[in-house]
Parts: structure tokens; sequence; C-alpha cells
């Protein structure tokens, strides 16, 4: 779990950058924006939920209160609403690669979910965004756990091939060896030049 969340971050890492430059959301919902943020930061989820439901429903709409408020969804471990909030990101904002990996994710942990729907979920994302690796590792993940071990390796060796990192810290390599949902690729990982 640890490294899931590890790949997360790195994720809203990226997705807090581009929010950062970003913001296109007026006042004051730019007030409530930036204070469900902020409580997130500080790690209080609720608090972020309350400052969300003030902001108006032309902006509730807006890719960046999407994006945060799958964040406290996931969070408080909602998954069905979570699951639901990434959908409507695809739907409006089809371009979001964050939401096709949220929607997988949520996928995977909503009570009618599980590993085979969070993969059919993101298979589509794969197709639609040719040059991005991080889906790969995501299918990766799900196939390795669903026992099919030569499409795992496959699909991490088309994340390897784009990865935005390959040497450092947080590079698919790294990652990978500390992800669970891969463990039964480690050896063949390991032996990666």
């Amino acid at each position: 779990m640890d490294v899931v969340l590890s790949r997360l971050r790195h994720l809203y890492r990226r997705a807090f950058q581009r929010i950062v430059t970003l913001v296109t959301i007026p006042p004051p919902d730019s007030h409530f924006f930036r204070a469900a943020v902020g409580w997130m930061e500080l790690k209080l989820p609720m608090e972020s939920l309350k400052e969300l439901a003030q902001i108006s429903p032309a902006f509730r709409c807006h890719i960046e209160t999407l994006e945060i408020e799958w964040q406290v969804l996931a969070a408080l471990l909602d998954w069905d609403t979570a699951f639901r909030i990434a959908e409507k990101t695809i739907t409006l904002h089809s371009t979001s690669i964050t939401g096709w990996i949220h929607c997988a994710y949520a996928a995977r942990r909503k009570s009618d979910g599980g590993l085979s729907r969070a993969f059919a979920v993101l298979l589509p994302a794969a197709l639609k965004f040719p040059d991005e690796g991080l889906i790969r590792y995501n299918l990766a993940c799900y196939t390795a756990q669903l026992g099919e071990l030569e499409a795992a390796w496959r699909w991490f060796e088309e994340a390897l091939h784009r990865d935005p990192d390959p040497s450092g810290t947080h590079s698919y390599k790294a990652m990978a060896l500390k992800d669970e949902d891969l463990k039964s690729l480690w050896d063949k990982i390991r032996s990666l030049k």
C-alpha cells in the first residue's frame, strides 16, 4: 500500500504543480479551492470537503476541483463516490491522465469493484495516451495481481520505455521494487540494468 501511495503522491505532485500555475477559478471560489488544498496538505480531508462544498456549481466541475475532491474521497476511503468523481472527470476532461488513473484506482477498491474492473477501466487509456508510462505501470500492477505475469511484464517494459525519471528515486524500476503488487516480478526487475 505504501508504494501505491507513493505512486499517487508522485502523480499528485505533478497535479499540484499544475494547480499552482493553472488555477483559473475566480474569487470567491478560488479561496474555497485553496482552502481545500490547504486542509488536504494538513491531512484534514473532512475540512477540505467542507470547503469544496462552498464552491459554486459552475466551478465544481473544474478539473482541479474534481482532482482535489477525488483526493479527499480517497483519503476518506469513500471509493464508490471517488469512482463517480473520477468518471465525471473523464467525461468532462477526457485528456486528464489522472482522471483515468483515479477511476481505475477507485474501481479496484469500490464495493462492486476489483482488479478486473480496474484493468478494464484503465485499458482504454493506454490507447488514448500512448506515451504515458504511469498508465502502463498501473496495468502491470493489475495484471500481476491477476496472475497474468507475462502480460504484467510486457506492461512493465512498456512503462519503462516511457519513464520520465529512469535513473531517479521515482523511477518505475525503483517504485516497482517496493510495490507489493509487482512482487511476483521483483527478480526479473532486479535483473534489469
